[in-house]
């Protein structure tokens, strides 16, 4: 264990803590400060930290995490995304593009928070997949409706003017179909089974991924003060930020990898567990507590829903060059 005073202010050489500013002025209320990489903010648990007395590291599976701000262009990019319903928009002869730039649309990837992660990953899941049951088509045009109503709203308070009659016409065609189908249905004979009704494709289950590696503090006086400069960025960036009374910043988002196996272009960190192992001790005159090692549990949830563009990606290179990480 290391007998010098950890530096509280700061996180060792890897961090320093940037006051949230724009055009340098501090408008940002009270705002967290930012902690931006002194280096190139690329943590390698894998080859760096103490988690295993292996020496030989080459081989050792992982999973590679880079982090993204989502910020409020981020917000306000998803919001006209998902409300655009406009006829027009509806163009399904569009040119090809990349099999992953349709989700630059919903999460823009502008700002990396420049930290980015290399973890050992031994999860026992290699691939898992979970589709529900596809949606009968009962009732459909009422779930129109209330859809329709509230993207007719959002529209209209970002500029877009005269929706209504196209949705009503959507909608009101939608209930008019519903209704004849349950009529039909209903004077058959024999009785048509409820199970053979017309189904259609509603989604996949989001996946979640988790992450457990130990993290020893006796292998040498600098494993605590690099295993727990490790732990506080996970956890500070994992934090909601309040500004002000009403306003704040989101945590980050992940881009996740794992070589041949698995990707997703955007997830939420849902969990952060550390768990004290062994004796625990007061180190640093009293100022913290530090255990013989910590076993870390992290756990993401995808913000995108599973397709096919996203397992391709696996494939042909596209999700292992999404950042060039040194």
């Amino acid at each position: 264990m290391s007998s010098r005073i950890y530096d509280v202010s700061g996180l060792g050489k890897i961090a320093t803590f940037v006051a949230a500013q724009k055009d340098g002025a501090n408008t940002q209320g009270s705002l967290a400060k930012d902690l931006k990489p002194t280096g190139t903010g690329f943590l390698d648990v894998v080859k760096d930290y103490s988690w295993t007395n292996s020496k030989s590291r080459e081989e050792v599976p992982y999973i590679r995490l880079i982090e993204y701000k989502c910020n409020e262009t981020v917000v306000k990019k998803q919001y006209v995304f998902y409300t655009n319903l406009v006829p027009d928009k509806f163009n399904l002869n569009q040119k090809t593009t990349e099999v992953l730039d349709i989700y630059q649309e919903i999460f823009p990837k502008d700002e990396p928070s420049g930290w980015s992660y290399k973890l050992p990953y031994f999860n026992e899941t290699g691939f898992e997949l979970s589709t529900p049951p596809w949606t009968q088509l009962d009732s459909i045009g009422d779930a129109l409706k209330s859809m329709a109503s509230s993207a007719s709203t959002g529209l209209n308070a970002i500029g877009f003017k005269n929706v209504g009659g196209f949705i009503d016409l959507v909608t009101g065609a939608a209930q008019v179909a519903s209704a004849g189908a349950d009529t039909a249905l209903g004077w058959q004979y024999p009785s048509v089974g409820i199970q053979d009704r017309p189904k259609i494709f509603a989604g996949h289950s989001e996946r979640q991924i988790t992450i457990s590696f130990p993290l020893y503090n006796t292998f040498s006086e600098n494993d605590w003060p690099q295993n727990r400069d490790l732990i506080y960025i996970l956890m500070s960036q994992n934090l909601y930020n309040k500004r002000n009374l009403i306003t704040g910043m989101p945590p980050v988002f992940y881009d996740i990898y794992v070589p041949g196996q698995y990707y997703c272009y955007a997830a939420s960190m849902t969990n952060v567990a550390v768990k004290n192992l062994g004796n625990t001790r007061l180190m640093e005159n009293g100022a913290f507590i530090v255990p013989d090692a910590y076993q870390i549990t992290l756990t993401l949830t995808e913000l995108t829903m599973p397709s096919k563009n996203q397992f391709e990606a696996i494939t042909n290179g596209s999700a292992a060059k999404q950042v060039n990480v040194k």
